[in-house]
């Protein structure tokens, strides 16, 4: 009779147990986060389906190893966060499964945070997740989309793509104790396009900063793939010791993985396929007992901070922050097909004066049969120890101790992880079709039509305006789509844009996010009627913007903006162009600049334009610099600008005491070549660079009739 109240009571038990567990279903977020402080372990929570905006999930729950608390999506992917939402998780062994955030932002914060006010989370996952696009209205405002604190948790099978805002994709901070030696893992993601910032501070991960360097993490980044991830030049940035990067694929990513600071970080079986992409770089070391292994890289087209293996230059006593000596490394078994740089001593300077040291070079393989040289010695490299390694490079006769020439056929190509196999399953990680290109063609005579067929064009569609138009605007035409405006013939009877707005501080035409320009056969008139406001500029992007823009300008004329701080073109503070295209256009009577794009003064590294190309114009009578390019201090965490100015001419322009007719800071590659100055730039320079000395800058084939000359940096050395 005992057994069987026993037996009765153990049934009872499981019975109650087992309801315990079933799944509940929610609709309300807030409601859910309340149900999950009373959670059991191995409850489950169900979101219901459904678009739900302005969220803020708070999720706290404790469960255990063998029965973690689960809340999930009721389908993959059908639970979507929009608005200004956002989701901070902590405690125990609590799991969050297949959400979808996507138009919106964060609004304050990281959008995911393994932390909920003073508690952090341990032993929590996340997985299934998708972050698209998610990024506030101002591409200056610094945010994370994912911020680890903790302990043991993992963050794997998600996609984040399409980040455009400043700040690092996702980040592991160490700045206490309870989040150091972490032994997280970030794995199986895929981390998809994230586009040239033009700042530092947009990387795609960073594990620790300067401040924490030399604290242990021991993260784990595995299997992960990374996709034209081109934020800036450290892609994955380790800041920390004895962290593990294994198996990952780093497919046309401009920039590199970058062992920053710390020490004893291993780094082995990692892919990076570059295809010939510019920038596209692989491994840079700084530090001690690194070991890099097992890693094979191809068609990589990066050089110095971007080299397919870039071993730094140190500064001795260095601060924390700056760099310290490559020390007892060891780089081993590492394949290098058609790599165009790999560089020893990168960095040296009057600073960084260390060379590597203690550190081996082993048993790895190059081949490139267009390469003359095996690496660039940037500094002595007597403190690496070159042993076993084999080459076919082009140069076959080169005789260097530790290398050894053989005839070799490209070793077969099995990547560690596939594509498909990262990310959230439910999510088609594929690039989207851009759609059927519109080829719809509008003619328009008037502004009032102009903005109409601008409003309802689709991308690529063509607006022409008919010659002779006045096109009097009273507010900006604003482009946010691929549009090409053209006038209706390519002779001197030109449509002319003036600007009689009541308004000041606006320009004619103004380009907004993902807006793409193509214009042609434009008069731009910046002198106003009577009793009306005048525009600041003919071309200008928006003051804030979300994304980047780009611009071809050919065949148009800027004429009369009278003003200071007015100019042709002009860009803004926090505004990025991917490219500036300017082709036979002229600048005229204008008391500003003639192509402006020196609006960020911070002197952070920040610019406003990656290319930029002037073909083929000329400039008179500019009272400031016919073109103006800012780049300001001592950042080294991007690739651009990149300046090409040809076969133009500038005339009575710039003369005032410490003026430049071009007028070029910080640009990191100029190629200029066939300018006539005419009585230009003669109380300071007709050409001027603010330039570092390994700076890419050519100059050939300019005249000077009674103008100043060149002035840069390694002329006065």
């Amino acid at each position: 009779m005992k057994n069987k109240k026993i037996i009765f009571f153990f049934i009872s038990f499981l019975t109650v147990f087992s309801a315990c567990n079933k799944s509940k279903n929610y609709s309300s977020f807030d409601e859910l986060s309340s149900a999950l402080k009373n959670a059991l372990p191995g409850d489950t929570f169900v979101i219901k389906n459904g678009v739900y905006k302005d969220i803020v999930f708070r999720a706290y729950a404790k469960g255990t190893a063998e029965n973690p608390i689960v809340v999930m999506a009721e389908t993959a992917g059908q639970v979507r966060l929009e608005g200004e939402s956002n989701l901070k998780i902590a405690g125990e062994y609590l799991e969050i499964h297949n959400l979808y955030f996507v138009n919106g932002f964060s609004p304050e914060g990281p959008v995911i945070e393994y932390r909920l006010d003073k508690e952090v989370a341990n032993n929590c996952r996340i997985t299934g997740l998708v972050i698209e696009s998610y990024n506030p209205k101002d591409r200056s405002s610094s945010n994370s989309w994912v911020a680890f604190y903790g302990k043991n948790n993992r963050f794997d099978h998600n996609t984040l793509f399409g980040k455009q805002n400043a700040g690092t994709t996702l980040i592991v901070e160490l700045d206490e104790d309870r989040n150091r030696e972490n032994k997280h893992s970030i794995d199986h993601n895929f981390f998809g396009k994230r586009p040239n910032y033009g700042s530092n501070g947009s990387e795609t991960m960073r594990v620790g900063n300067s401040t924490y360097s030399l604290a242990s993490s021991q993260t784990q980044i595995l299997d992960n793939w990374f996709e034209h991830c081109d934020g800036e030049v450290e892609h994955v940035s380790i800041k920390s010791n004895d962290n593990y990067i294994a198996r990952n694929v780093f497919f046309e990513s401009s920039g590199e993985l970058v062992l920053r600071h710390g020490n004893g970080n291993v780094v082995e079986e990692n892919f990076f396929l570059g295809n010939r992409k510019p920038n596209t770089g692989g491994i840079r070391i700084v530090g001690e007992d690194h070991i890099v292994r097992r890693n094979y890289l191809k068609d990589l087209t990066g050089k110095r901070f971007y080299a397919a293996l870039a071993v730094m230059n140190a500064v001795p006593n260095s601060l924390i922050n700056r760099y310290h000596q490559v020390k007892n490394t060891q780089i081993m078994e590492n394949v290098f097909i058609d790599c165009d740089n790999i560089e020893f001593g990168v960095g040296k300077d009057n600073e960084r004066t260390l060379p590597p040291t203690e550190t081996i070079f082993s048993e790895n393989i190059i081949i490139n049969r267009n390469a003359m040289e095996l690496f660039i010695e940037n500094d002595d490299v007597s403190g690496i120890n070159f042993s076993g390694n084999i080459f076919d490079i082009k140069n076959s006769t080169i005789k260097r101790e530790g290398f050894e020439y053989q005839k070799l056929n490209e070793p077969d190509l099995t990547l560690p992880i596939e594509r498909g196999d990262c990310g959230a399953q439910w999510f088609d990680n594929q690039v989207k079709d851009e759609g059927v290109i519109s080829a719809k063609k509008y003619v328009v005579s008037d502004a009032d039509t102009f903005r109409e067929v601008v409003t309802e064009a689709d991308d690529n569609d063509t607006i022409i305006l008919k010659s002779s138009s006045d096109i009097l605007l009273e507010e900006p035409i604003v482009i946010e789509k691929h549009l090409i405006i053209r006038a209706e013939s390519t002779d001197d009877d030109k449509p002319i844009i003036r600007y009689i707005g009541s308004v000041s501080g606006n320009p004619m035409i103004q380009i907004t996010d993902g807006g793409n320009l193509k214009l042609s056969g434009f008069i731009f008139n910046g002198r106003p009627a009577e009793g009306k406001s005048r525009a600041f500029a003919g071309i200008a992007p928006a003051k804030v913007m979300s994304g980047k823009y780009n611009a071809t300008i050919e065949n148009c004329d800027f004429i009369y903006f009278e003003e200071s701080t007015f100019a042709g073109f002009k860009a803004q503070k926090n505004t990025f162009a991917d490219s500036l295209i300017f082709n036979n256009c002229r600048f005229q009577n204008i008391s500003g600049e003639g192509i402006s794009l020196s609006a960020e003064k911070d002197d952070t590294g920040k610019y406003s334009a990656e290319n930029v190309v002037i073909d083929n114009c000329h400039f008179e009578k500019i009272l400031g610099s016919s073109v103006n390019i800012y780049r300001g201090g001592n950042d080294e965490s991007t690739s651009g600008p990149s300046i090409y100015i040809t076969n133009s001419t500038f005339t009575d322009s710039s003369n005032q005491e410490r003026g430049s007719t071009l007028r070029l800071i910080g640009v990191q590659k100029a190629r200029i070549s066939n300018l006539i100055f005419n009585n230009s730039g003669r109380g300071g320079a007709s050409i001027l660079f603010d330039e570092f000395a390994w700076d890419d800058i050519q100059i050939e084939n300019i005249t000077y009739n009674h103008s100043g000359k060149v002035r840069m940096n390694r002329l006065y050395k």
